[in-house]
């Protein structure tokens, strides 16, 4: 069955409290592919085989936490669609424009009841990972750090979004199960001396 609605975890915001020590922790220990940085100084990164233009995005900020997480969704129209669901279930949403992060589109903003900021998006530059989309070569781990695969391993929340989010109820469900897996992480991370600690959002 294809998979349709959302469909995985796509972008984190972080806020950081040194961003310099915070971009070689998440490239020299966590391995990722830094892709980029904006003219407010946010710093954009992703896996090695993410095609997508980023996952993880460092804001550097006076209190380390989580600004947002942001879902890929299949296509605009089910980001209109999950956008006038989200209103009639009396969730208010915000439109964020495309470019506002960079590489992109449109996203619906919204927060659910533990006060943790959503969103929701359907495009992203594919800036590709140096392999074929057909028979593909074999995947070569080298470079530093831990280097996850994509970024929905790297949230270890795969699992809570593989079947499709047919209700709002559902989504905001799910959302809650994957901010409880993001606390677990990150508290985890926050004993290594270099790794910035980013729970809770507030």
């Amino acid at each position: 069955m294809a998979i349709t609605g959302v469909l995985r975890p796509g972008h984190a915001q972080l806020r950081v409290l040194d961003m310099d020590e915070s971009v070689k922790f998440y490239t020299d220990v966590m391995g990722l592919v830094e892709t980029g940085r904006d003219a407010s100084g946010r710093v954009y990164f992703k896996t090695r085989a993410e095609r997508d233009h980023n996952s993880i995005v460092l804001r550097q900020a006076d209190r380390a936490g989580l600004d947002f997480i942001g879902y890929k969704v299949l296509n605009q129209a089910t980001l209109e669609d999950l956008d006038s669901k989200l209103k009639a279930y009396g969730v208010v949403t915000e439109r964020m424009p495309a470019g506002d992060l960079l590489e992109t589109g449109e996203r619906v903003r919204f927060q659910i009841p533990t006060g943790h900021t959503i969103e929701l998006f359907a495009e992203k530059t594919d800036v590709g990972n140096g392999m074929t989309y057909n028979d593909p070569e074999v995947d070569v781990i080298d470079g530093k750090g831990i280097r996850p695969p994509k970024g929905d391993v790297y949230f270890s929340a795969r699992s809570v979004w593989t079947t499709r989010c047919s209700t709002v109820a559902t989504l905001m469900a799910r959302a809650n199960c994957l901010k409880r897996c993001w606390g677990s992480i990150w508290w985890n991370a926050s004993s290594l001396k270099t790794a910035p600690p980013i729970w809770p959002s507030g």
